[in-house]
């Protein structure tokens, strides 16, 4: 599908050709990739073996997605996270030496605005059946491309991808409890009134309760008998001049010469 190709990313294996990686390779591979993600064995789709025709070295693009447990694929960028931080991992798992991506497409910097450009696969074409001494395996050989996606909060006038123009995030009233929306580049701010805090206002601080994780920067969840809760501990001289009711660094002053 479109979706799997676009959440997939291509893993070049050096000293490698078709046949030997089918077998008995690909079968370690897959739990190989199944252990770094981590995700079902299941969960992995190799759809693409393809020699690099590129280089003069024996090298094989494999290119593969997972899915997650709710039914989403992982993002090409997670994916590429996990494989280049447990390549020692996978190549000790599936005996394979996994070679740094080729990201040529993007080096070149192709996107306007401050897009995050990223390598994508698309649909090319289905080829032929591949066949080892066990395993018969159709590829199909994508099609590199690129994507450009824009920064948060900005889209484009007249494609989407141009991203020249800011997005309002306040005009949907996220700020709940009568707090006020204050626009800033790539977001907003909610400024909560009084006994609410929270991202969008949300919490209120004389009903809700402690839960895991509410309060910030080593601090304390304490409940108020009257109702509500407190996070103690964060505040030097037990002041909030720096710090939000949960205890997260709001902003700090230094001398000049610091």
């Amino acid at each position: 599908t479109d979706e799997m190709l676009l959440s997939s990313v291509t893993v070049r294996l050096a000293d490698m050709t078709e046949q030997a990686f089918l077998s008995p390779l690909l079968g370690f591979f897959i739990e190989g990739l199944a252990a770094i993600i981590p995700c079902p064995k299941e969960n992995v789709y190799v759809f693409s073996i393809q020699d690099d025709t590129d280089v003069n070295a024996r090298i094989l693009n494999v290119s593969f997605s997972a899915r997650q447990p709710d039914g989403q694929f992982y993002s090409p960028q997670f994916l590429q996270e996990r494989v280049y931080l447990n390549r020692a991992v996978l190549a000790r798992i599936a005996t394979v030496q996994v070679l740094p991506f080729d990201d040529n497409l993007c080096v070149r910097e192709p996107c306007l605005n401050f897009e995050h450009c990223l390598t994508v696969l698309k649909f090319g074409n289905a080829s032929g059946f591949i066949s080892s001494d066990s395993v018969l395996f159709r590829p199909i050989y994508p099609v590199s491309t690129f994507a450009c996606r824009c920064p948060t909060g900005f889209t484009g006038s007249r494609e989407h991808y141009l991203c020249d123009t800011e997005v309002n995030l306040c005009y949907s009233n996220p700020c709940r409890n009568q707090g006020k929306c204050q626009r800033k580049e790539g977001g907003y701010t909610c400024v909560c009134a009084s006994g609410f805090t929270g991202l969008n206002c949300e919490i209120d601080l004389s009903v809700d309760t402690c839960q895991p994780g509410i309060c910030h920067s080593g601090s304390t969840c304490s409940s108020l008998v009257k109702g509500g809760f407190v996070c103690d501990d964060c505040a030097p001289s037990g002041t909030f001049e720096h710090y939000d009711r949960l205890c997260q660094l709001r902003g700090r002053a230094f001398p000049r010469e610091s």
